[in-house]
């Protein structure tokens, strides 16, 4: 039956109020957004939806599966509820068990309480009535006890003539100072009394006897120390002056610290118990009479307190009397660790473990005197001294046995070359033995001591975060290197030979390769804890070092070629520039020449035995076209010359710079090699200007390569510079230009075996200059025949495979 509009109206408006009430608490809103109904654990889980999805996405076994899991589930969820249910019971009932005991003892409690507080309500009213009782009583009792106090006090008093003159008898002068301290104070304030001024007059006059006494203690030589100390403080509670008792206890201590300091002693133990206790002693009871300021208020009343003056004048008289013993003691320990002329591990090990020692004494039986007389700064000096006396003389055995090792370079016979060819092997392996041993010396018998040393090292660190010791290590090492590298430089020699400087200049190259940086990573190594990783400040110290050894095996170098070049540079002037040189027609190369390329040769052959040099595939191979141009040059003898092949023929045309053929003037001679025209053929001379115009800027002073060929290319820079300036000077007439072409065609032909291929065009240049320099100031520059040149030149070169040159 249907519902009536009215019905359906009022059912309509029931309805939108459910649904604005269920909007308005946000309940529909939260379960629209959280419907889940496939969802089999959620509230709006629908059966049917989920039991139709499964028929159409699994099949039977699919289904029958699922209903074996959901079978399971339901046995576990209701295990866990029943589960839930049993702990929840088991809860419930042990909380009741609770709640029922808490209610039987609060009843209890309750009975308790009220017996408490009537016992507490008894305990007061008899305390009233015993108070009342007894108050009356209290009053008298305590004046009766201040009087009773007082008669005692009274008592001692008239007691205490009789009390001195036992303890005067009996020597208890303490006990006789602490009986008159205790009434000094009551006699003073009863002086006024006839009765207390008599007492007082008899225990003064005790007093002064038991206090001469005293005083005898004190000065006597023959009393202990803590007799005298005691005696001291005896004195400074009868209020003596406080200056006098300190000069007393000085003048009396030191009398017996003469005794003390002057003894010989036979072992550090000694000196340790008996010599540096009873410093430590005197001192420790002089700064507890005197230098101490008293904080206790009853040995404030006592004892005359020092104001701060007072206390550093009493410092002072204590340390200028105490000085002299305490330098004794340090010359005594001295003594002991007094380092040998020859160092011998063992007893350096005992000086070590002696030092060690007497550290660890001082700092235990020496505090008061680290305090007052500041000892701790003398034996850090005292180790410090010794530590650097060991190391300087550890690190001198190096350049004492260099200096020997060194002075065996003159059994070498280098001063010719049937020398350097007789001693060669041996000089290399001199080389190789003094680096070895130089490295084996410094590491083993300079630094393996050191390791035991570094036990009793002083650990005072600086800014830097280094301990003196490793300052100590590190300068002393700096100064061995420096003197090391003095005595290879031989510095002191006035006139060094040239086999001393080659060969200090290899062991300087070899040190700073490998011996510098092996010993300074051995030393890092040795100071830091953290291994295989130098020390920035060591590393620093290595570099500086192998900087220096460098460029001294540079200056070596250099300095035996700027001598050599100084030497015949001034042969050279002599020959050319004598006031009488020879009127005939030149038939030989100059003798300076041949005087300067045997040295040249000397020189190459003592550097490849001190030097040697890896062995080039290619020497011995035939040398080819270009090359043999370069250093030979090519001609055509034409004009007046010989027609045909012979000495120094080339063809007219060469690709070098130097070399190219100009246009020749029919009937003069030509000229030879790289010159041919010899200072007059204007075509050279402007190609070679040019060639200069671009060509790098040469240094002739420039370092000199540690090479064979290096320091001979470096020597002949200088040499040809030289030619070329006397050349300059010279006033030529025609034999002296004649001479100059033998010689500069003979320097063409000799001079390249011993330079460069960075060197060769220069000093193409150069040959070309000096041609040109000399036409220029010839009277007469006639250029000597082709033919007579090539025999004179013939006389001075080898065989070159049967080639003629």
């Amino acid at each position: 039956m249907n519902a009536s509009p009215p019905d359906r109206q009022k059912n309509g408006r029931s309805r939108d109020r459910n649904i604005n009430l269920l909007k308005y608490y946000g309940i529909g809103a939260a379960k629209a957004e959280a419907r889940r109904p496939l969802d089999i654990d959620g509230d709006t889980f629908e059966p049917n939806k989920y039991f139709a999805r499964l028929l159409k996405e699994k099949s039977l076994n699919g289904l029958v599966k699922r209903d074996n899991e959901l079978v399971t589930e339901i046995r576990e969820i209701d295990g866990d509820m029943k589960t839930l249910v049993y702990e929840n019971y088991s809860k419930f009932i042990s909380a009741t068990d609770t709640i029922r005991k808490m209610k039987s003892n609060v009843e209890s409690m309750e009975s308790e309480m009220a017996n408490l507080n009537g016992n507490m309500n008894g305990i007061s009213q008899q305390c009233t009535e015993i108070i009342d009782a007894l108050g009356p009583n209290r009053d008298k009792i305590r004046r009766l006890t201040n009087v009773h106090n007082l008669l005692k006090r009274l008592q001692f008093i008239f007691d205490l003539p009789n009390r001195l003159n036992r303890c005067l008898s009996t020597g208890q002068y303490a006990q006789a100072v602490k009986y008159y301290s205790r009434a000094t104070r009551l006699l003073n304030h009863y002086q006024h009394l006839s009765a207390f001024k008599g007492i007082e007059r008899d225990c003064d006059t005790i007093m002064g006897k038991i206090k001469t006494k005293i005083w005898e203690d004190a000065r006597n030589p023959e009393s202990s120390l803590d007799k005298v100390t005691s005696s001291m403080k005896l004195l400074q509670v009868l209020q003596e002056d406080p200056r006098k008792l300190w000069k007393e206890y000085i003048q009396v201590q030191v009398a017996c610290l003469d005794n003390i300091t002057n003894k010989k002693y036979d072992t550090i133990e000694e000196l340790d118990s008996n010599c540096l206790v009873f410093l430590n002693n005197t001192v420790e009871q002089f700064e507890t009479l005197f230098l101490t300021v008293l904080t206790n208020e009853e040995e404030v009343d006592k004892v005359k307190s020092l104001d701060d003056n007072d206390i550093r004048e009493a410092k002072s008289d204590l340390v200028q009397a105490m000085i002299p013993h305490v330098d004794r003691f340090f010359e005594k320990v001295s003594g002991y660790i007094s380092l040998p002329s020859v160092m011998d591990r063992d007893q350096l090990l005992s000086q070590i473990r002696v030092l060690s020692g007497l550290r660890e004494s001082l700092s235990t039986h020496g505090q008061a005197l680290a305090r007052v007389m500041g000892t701790t700064e003398r034996m850090n000096e005292l180790t410090a001294n010794w530590e650097g006396t060991l190391i300087d003389g550890l690190m001198s055995t190096t350049t004492e046995k260099m200096k020997e090792r060194l002075n065996r370079l003159d059994e070498f016979k280098l001063n010719s070359l049937q020398g350097i060819a007789e001693y060669r092997d041996a000089l290399g392996e001199f080389i190789i033995e003094t680096d070895t041993w130089l490295v084996q010396h410094i590491q083993n018998s300079c630094l393996e001591p050191l390791h035991d040393l570094m036990t009793v090292a002083t650990s005072t660190k600086t800014d830097g975060g280094q301990s003196q010791f490793t300052i100590r290590v590190r300068e002393s090492l700096r100064k061995m290197w420096q003197d090391v590298l003095e005595i290879i430089a031989d510095t002191n020699e006035i006139d060094r030979s040239a086999p001393k400087l080659i060969v200090g200049s290899r062991l300087c190259y070899d040190l700073a390769e490998q011996g510098i940086p092996q010993i300074y990573a051995n030393v890092s190594k040795s100071l830091n804890s953290s291994e295989g990783v130098m020390d920035q400040i060591i590393g620093a110290d290595a570099q500086v070092m192998v900087d220096q050894f460098t460029r001294k095996g540079q200056s070596l170098l250099d300095e035996e070629t700027m001598e050599e070049g100084y030497t015949l540079s001034s042969s050279i002037e002599k020959e050319y520039l004598a006031p009488h040189r020879a009127i005939d027609a030149p038939t030989q190369v100059s003798k300076v020449w041949q005087i300067m390329f045997d040295r040249v040769n000397y020189l190459e052959q003592l550097m490849e035995s001190v030097y040697p040099q890896p062995t080039s595939p290619d020497i011995g191979a035939e040398t080819s076209d270009t090359e043999y141009e370069l250093r030979f040059g090519s001609g055509s003898a034409t004009g007046g010359g010989t027609g045909g092949e012979g000495l120094y023929t080339r063809p007219t045309q060469s690709s070098h710079s130097l070399t190219t053929a100009s246009s020749e003037t029919p009937g003069e001679p030509s000229g030879l090699g790289i010159m041919p025209k010899f200072g007059y053929d204007m075509t050279v001379n402007m190609m070679s200007n040019i060639d200069k115009l671009f060509a790098d800027r040469i240094d002739i002073y420039r370092h000199v390569e540690p090479t064979p060929l290096g320091v001979c290319t470096g020597l002949l820079r200088i040499l040809l510079k030289a030619f070329h300036e006397t050349v300059r000077q010279m006033r030529l007439k025609q034999n002296d230009y004649q001479q100059l072409q033998i010689d500069s065609e003979y320097l063409r032909l000799v001079l390249w075996s011993y330079t460069n291929q960075k060197d060769n065009k220069w000093m193409s240049n150069m040959l070309q200059e000096i041609v040109s320099s000399a036409y220029m100031r010839c009277e007469i520059p006639t250029p000597m025949d082709s033919e007579e040149l090539e025999m004179i030149l013939s006389k001075y070169m080898p065989n070159n495979n049967n080639q003629t040159i």
